[in-house]
Formats: structure tokens, sequence, C-alpha cells
């Protein structure tokens, strides 16, 4: 004797709905692709050029900082 299966639960039940629109609706462009590369190629040569205002300003603290410190010893001679 075999037993009946229990209904499932109305909220696990697949829907019947055969048409799901699942795409993105700003899609029709035909350039997205062209477009999303050309922002990231903004974005990192953005970000590089901040890292670089960084490092040059590091180094220019240093060789300020280091001029300072030698500044007395030119006139000891």
């Amino acid at each position: 004797m075999a037993s009946q299966p229990t209904p499932l639960s109305p909220s696990i039940v697949p829907s019947n709905n055969a048409h799901q629109n699942d795409e993105l609706l700003f899609l029709s462009d035909p350039k997205f692709a062209r477009h999303g590369e050309i922002l990231f190629l903004v974005f990192v040569l953005l970000f590089s050029f901040f890292l670089s205002v960084i490092a040059v300003l590091m180094y220019m603290k240093r060789v300020r900082s280091h001029l300072k410190q030698n500044e007395g010893s030119k006139f000891e001679v």
C-alpha cells in the first residue's frame, strides 16, 4: 500500500508563468559593453594617477626634509 504524497506548500509550488521577463531594462543599448569598458578604463587611469600623485608628494616631502637637514652643514667648511 503506497502512501499518498503530501501536497506542496503554496510557497514552494513552482509558478506556471511561461513568460518571465528576467532581462535588464537597459540592455537595449547596443554599445552597453563598450561603454562599460571605457568607464572601467577611466576609473583605472584615475586611480593610477591618484597613486602616482601620492608617490610624488611623498618623494617631494622626503627631499625637502633632507635638504633642510643638510642646509646647516653647507656653511661649515
